[in-house]
């Protein structure tokens, strides 16, 4: 088995276009209408269950919006700690073949 390579710009570059998508996913969901007034739906029988139902489906969106949120940062951390590990080997088996 050989010695693995790294394409350490390739991680890098990973790394930065998902940190630049974590805060954005998160915020996708806080505008979305969470409290719908039943009168919104005009004089219908069954307005406050139509409003009920959209407040229900705008809460597990932003809900869904805060966990894709919570998985790009602990990706953006997984990549970062790769490149820092690979890059302090890197460091450390350089110093041994230079002979510090």
């Amino acid at each position: 088995m050989g010695n693995p390579k790294y394409n350490l710009d390739a991680i890098e570059h990973c790394r930065t276009a998902v940190s630049t998508l974590h805060g954005p996913a998160g915020a996708a969901g806080d505008d979305l209408p969470k409290d719908v007034p039943a009168s919104m739906f005009g004089e219908l029988a069954h307005s406050s269950d139509v409003a009920a139902a959209v407040s229900a489906l705008a809460t597990k969106a932003s809900d869904e919006y805060d966990k894709a949120d919570t998985v790009l940062q602990g990706v953006d951390r997984a990549l970062d700690a790769i490149l820092t590990t690979v890059k302090n080997v890197e460091d450390g088996n350089a110093q041994n073949l230079a002979g510090n």
